[in-house]
C-alpha cells in the first residue's frame, strides 16, 4: 500500500507541490504556473507526471478562494479554476481534502521562525490575523482557545478600499471610473500595484510605461523612478490602513502577520515606509493599536507548511 501523499498550495499565479512519505518531505518543491493550465485536474496531473507518481494515498490541497459549506468545492478567485474533492477523488483514486490557502498559511505560522517585527509588544496571546498581498489579497483570523487553535477564513480583501489622504482619494476616483467596485485587493496585490502605478501616473500627469509589478518594485525601492517610489510608499500606506482596520475588526491583540508574495521580499522597505504609522492612525483608538505587533513572515513557503499540518490532522 502506498503511503505517499500530495500536498499543494495553489494560488492564482504559483502552484507549489510537494510529496510527503512517512510524515516527511519526499521530494524537492515543484512550482508550476497556475495560469498555464485549463483546469484543476490538468494542473494536478501535470505535477504528478513530473513527480512520476502513479498512485497516492491522499492529497491535501490549499486553494486561493472560498470553500463551500461542506468543504468539498472551491474556486480560485482570480483564475476560475474549480476544485471538486469528489471529482478529484475519482480521478486520483485517493482521498482529497480542500482548504483555503490563508487558513493553511495561518496553521503554518507555528512552523515559522523568521519574522520582522514592526512596532507593538512582544505578544503571542490573543486573537491574531494573517493577511498578504500576492495575486490577490488573502486574510484569515486565528483564535487560540487553550490547546485548541481555530482559524476562520475571510474574504476581507474584497471589502471597500478606503482612502486615507487627498492623494488616495484622487486615486480612488481614477480607479472607480474603470472598476464597478474598488476593493482593497484592487490596489493591494501584484496586479493592484500595477493599477496603483498607472493611477499615480495620471495624478502626476505623466504617461505610464509598460511596467509590471517587479519593474515598479525594483525602480521604486532603488529610487530610480519617482512615480514608482511614490507608488510603493502609497502601497505600504494603504497596507497599513487595511491591516489596522483588520486588527480593529477582529480584535487582533496578538498581532497581524503579513505574508504573501510581495511584502516579505520588501521587508527592508516596509520598515522605513509609512506602514506602521498608518496602521496606528485610527483616531480615538490609536492607542489600542500601538501595542499590537505587525510581523512580516520571511520563511519560505509557510502556506505549504500549513497544508502539511492539515494533512497530519486527517491521516494522523
Amino acid at each position: 500500500m502506498t503511503h505517499v501523499y500530495l500536498i499543494a498550495d495553489i494560488g492564482a499565479t504559483n502552484a507549489r507541490f510537494c510529496l510527503i512519505k512517512d510524515q516527511k518531505k519526499y521530494n524537492e518543491l515543484l512550482v508550476l504556473n497556475s495560469k498555464e493550465f485549463g483546469s484543476a485536474g490538468e494542473l494536478i496531473f501535470s505535477a504528478l507526471n513530473r513527480f512520476d507518481v502513479k498512485q497516492l494515498a491522499g492529497a491535501m490541497l490549499a486553494v486561493a478562494g472560498p470553500l463551500d459549506e461542506n468543504r468539498q468545492n472551491a474556486v480560485i478567485t482570480n483564475t476560475g479554476h474549480t476544485f471538486s474533492a469528489q471529482t478529484l477523488e475519482k480521478e486520483l483514486g485517493c482521498h482529497v481534502w480542500l482548504e483555503n490557502d490563508f487558513v493553511a498559511l495561518a496553521y503554518g505560522l507555528d512552523y515559522c521562525v523568521d519574522f520582522v517585527q514592526l512596532g507593538g509588544m512582544q505578544n503571542s496571546i490573543g486573537v491574531k490575523g494573517v493577511m498578504g498581498p500576492g495575486s490577490g489579497l488573502g486574510m484569515a483570523t486565528i483564535v487560540d482557545e487553550g490547546k485548541v487553535r481555530r482559524v476562520f477564513s475571510s474574504e476581507g480583501g474584497h471589502s471597500n478600499f478606503a482612502p486615507g489622504s487627498h492623494l488616495e482619494s484622487e486615486i480612488w476616483a481614477i480607479l472607480s471610473s474603470d472598476l464597478v467596485h474598488v476593493s482593497w485587493e484592487n490596489v493591494l496585490s501584484g496586479p493592484g500595484l500595477v493599477r496603483l502605478y498607472r493611477a499615480m501616473c495620471q495624478v502626476w500627469g505623466t504617461k505610464p510605461l509598460d511596467y509590471d509589478s517587479e519593474d515598479i518594485t525594483k525602480l521604486g525601492v532603488n529610487l530610480e523612478e519617482p512615480v514608482c517610489h511614490q507608488t510603493l510608499e502609497t502601497f505600504f500606506s494603504l497596507l497599513g490602513t487595511a491591516a489596522g482596520d483588520f486588527a480593529l475588526t477582529i480584535g487582533a491583540k496578538g498581532g497581524i502577520y503579513l505574508s504573501g508574495g510581495i511584502v516579505p521580499a520588501m521587508s527592508d522597505f516596509a520598515v522605513s515606509s509609512p506602514l506602521r504609522r498608518r496602521f496606528e492612525e485610527k483616531g480615538i483608538l490609536s492607542d489600542y493599536l500601538k501595542s499590537i505587533p505587525l510581523l512580516i513572515v520571511k520563511d519560505d513557503n509557510p502556506g505549504l507548511a500549513g497544508v502539511r499540518d492539515r494533512l497530519e490532522i486527517h491521516v494522523g
